[in-house]
Formats: structure tokens, sequence, C-alpha cells
């Protein structure tokens, strides 16, 4: 019986050690974003990269986020939204 309460304790303290391991390899790779996005300029460009991070770190694995942070950064901070085929030109 003891063997066996080692054992599942033994287990469990590696899962333990695992998840806080993962705790901070995701906190050191936000802090090392956060300094980088601290070097962005442009404060229209940065608040947006600011918003889409936060939602990438707020979104639970396997959720879509709201709108994908390439498909915004790639217009521009200065450029249109396409147009829908249905709008008029002009």
């Amino acid at each position: 019986m003891f063997y066996l309460q080692s054992t599942r304790t033994r287990l469990g303290m590696v899962e333990q050690a695992r998840m806080m391991r993962e705790h901070h390899l995701e906190t050191e790779r936000i802090q090392v974003a956060m300094k980088h996005l601290a070097s962005v300029s442009d404060p229209k460009l940065r608040d947006r990269v600011l918003a889409q991070s936060a939602l990438r770190i707020l979104t639970p694995n396997g959720a879509e986020p709201v709108s994908r942070p390439a498909d915004d950064l790639a217009l521009g901070p200065d450029a249109e939204s396409p147009r829908s085929s249905g709008e008029a030109s002009g």
C-alpha cells in the first residue's frame, strides 16, 4: 500500500513540475513579446498589436480568435478594408 501511494505522489509531483515549467515558459515568452512590442513607435499599431496579443493569450487552446493578427496587420494602419463584391465602386 505504501508503494502504491508513493508512486501516485511521485507521478503527481512530476505533473505539477511539468505544469510549472510550461507556465514559466509561457510567462517568459509573453515578457519577451512585450519587450519587443514596446519598441514599436506608432501608437495605433502598437495598440492594435497589444489587443491582438491579449486576444491570443486569453483565447482557449483550439478556439479561433475573433480576427487573426496577420490579417489585420497585413493591411497596415492606413489601408482601407477590402470591399466585398456586392459594394459599388466609385
